[in-house]
């Protein structure tokens, strides 16, 4: 099991394109707070964390499943970006969270 977070450095989209996700909201104060503690529950579960500067976390992870994917390996991939079905075939699966509202985190009302 490995976690990807994004990092706070310009990714190479951002190199190549000035306005990419120019109209995206940062990560609100309160959730910013808790990532240092997150990541530190994360650790101290042996759970990898994987971060690389100019690499989105659904990136790596899309690496990874497709490294799993030439393994042989069953992959699932939670998250709540739409664009991870690309990946879907027979060794990866993909899973979108729900809140106890039945609301995907992402969708626009």
């Amino acid at each position: 099991m490995a976690i990807a977070f994004d990092l706070s450095a310009p990714t190479h989209r951002h190199k190549l394109y000035d306005g990419y996700k120019a109209n995206r909201h940062g990560m609100p104060d309160e959730l910013a707070g808790q990532m240092p503690i997150l990541k530190d529950i994360l650790k101290s579960m042996k759970i990898e964390i994987i971060e690389k500067e100019g690499y989105e976390a659904d990136d790596i992870l899309g690496t990874l499943a497709k490294w799993g994917q030439a393994q042989k390996l069953d992959v699932t991939i939670v998250t709540g970006d739409r664009d991870s079905f690309q990946l879907i075939d027979k060794n990866i699966k993909v899973r979108i969270p729900r809140t106890k509202a039945r609301k995907n985190r992402n969708r626009r009302i």
